[in-house]
């Protein structure tokens, strides 16, 4: 009955919103080309394609100057093997744990799918200094580049090709006691009790830097954390700092021996935990821009990292290993062309992906963008499993 009337709701809103000539959207096509690493998982490595014919519409509506409603739909056709990694890879929004099933699937066979989502649908009023927001948003509190521990609402994975972002059904109170402090509840709601969460924060600015401080709970476990994004040496200095007061702890066994085996042993311990980014980039005059970036997570596991996949899953990590480095570069070749490459690396376990990538502005509403990434590693190492992966996505936007 609830999603009955959610849906009621949204065609309600949504009809003035679509008489508006202020609509935007796009069309792309994507295709995605995956052969995956072998791993204690996996033993199969046989290439596997899937490509994407994908629609956006955006539609707002402003009632009055302090109340509106903002929208967007996606429509997508896909074709190819339904490969859970290829899937993963190219839609950054399979990480949303919402409270409503605004989403419909339709299979033909089993190489060919349309699905239709809603990213997202939220009402948002102000007055004075307070803005409430409800419905299905994007709360991003994160301040680093590539990974987000304190972005407890919305993670999202650091090795996706997808626009959609990762999305959450809450309501949010901001308080503005400042032009750049401001106080802010969040309960985020799910159908999945370990992706409910609830936080405070409260941030500002003091020297030019940006800071924030939250506390709240996430999987019943209470968390707490502050981030910064400032300069130093005239470039962009970020950290994140999140800690949690509960750790779940699931390992899986392995033994190397032949054949090779595994054993899953589940317990539970109560221990704090923090995870940590700290990140710095420069941008030359030339338009040269260089970034690095270290992920450190001291519960996680230093030798066979993948046997910590479900540990980390379970608590939410961004990484089951330790440490994680990551490194990128970019250069304007011409001013519509933009090349670069990234780097994720795990100098425990030695395991690594990378690979080169592009930025080609055809016109002024036609994009040309694409990426190879190469991976290697031993069958227990974080990043070999994702093989070699490549694509390319052609957007036209009105």
């Amino acid at each position: 009955m609830k999603q009955l009337f959610f849906y009621l709701t949204l065609l309600f809103f949504s009809l003035p919103a679509v008489a508006q000539p202020d609509l935007s959207g796009n069309l792309q096509g994507m295709g995605t080309w995956i052969k995956p690493g072998k791993t204690i998982f996996n033993s199969k490595s046989d290439p596997v394609g899937l490509n994407q014919a994908m629609g956006y519409l955006n539609a707002g509506y402003y009632f009055t100057e302090n109340f509106k409603i903002q929208s967007e739909l996606r429509a997508r056709f896909t074709h190819g093997n339904s490969n859970p990694l290829a899937s993963q890879i190219s839609d950054g929004s399979a990480n949303s744990a919402d409270q409503f099933r605004l989403d419909k699937t339709h299979r033909f066979n089993d190489q060919n799918s349309a699905d239709f989502r809603v990213n997202r649908f939220y009402v948002d009023y102000s007055a004075g200094q307070v803005q409430l927001t409800a419905g299905r948003q994007r709360i991003n509190w994160g301040m680093a580049m590539i990974w987000n521990p304190i972005d407890i609402f919305n993670t999202r994975n650091a090795v996706t090709f997808g626009e959609d972002l990762p999305s959450s059904d809450a309501a949010r109170m901001q308080f503005y006691f400042s032009e750049t402090g401001s106080a802010e509840l969040v309960v985020k709601g799910s159908e999945r009790r370990n992706q409910r969460a609830w936080a405070i924060r409260v941030k500002g600015n003091i020297r030019e830097t940006d800071w924030q401080i939250f506390g709240g709970q996430r999987n019943d476990i209470p968390v707490a954390g502050f981030g910064w994004s400032g300069e130093f040496l005239k470039g962009g200095f970020r950290g994140e700092v999140l800690g949690q007061f509960k750790t779940y702890k699931n390992a899986i066994y392995i033994e190397l021996a032949p054949p090779i085996t595994s054993n899953l042993v589940k317990t539970k311990e109560t221990e704090p935990n923090i995870q940590a980014v700290i990140s710095y980039d420069y941008t030359f005059e030339n338009s040269l821009y260089l970034l690095t970036e270290c992920l450190w997570n001291p519960s996680g596991t230093e030798k066979d990292v993948l046997s910590g996949i479900l540990n980390s899953t379970d608590n939410q990590w961004l990484s089951p290993g330790v440490l994680n480095l990551a490194h990128q570069v970019s250069f304007d070749l011409t001013p519509l062309v933009r090349i670069g490459g990234i780097c994720l690396w795990n100098p425990d376990d030695q395991s690594w992906t990378a690979g080169p990538n592009v930025n080609w502005n055809l016109s002024d509403n036609i994009d040309l963008n694409g990426m190879f990434l190469f991976s290697d590693g031993n069958e227990t190492s974080e990043y070999a499993g994702l093989g070699t992966v490549g694509f390319v996505r052609v957007k036209w936007s009105f």
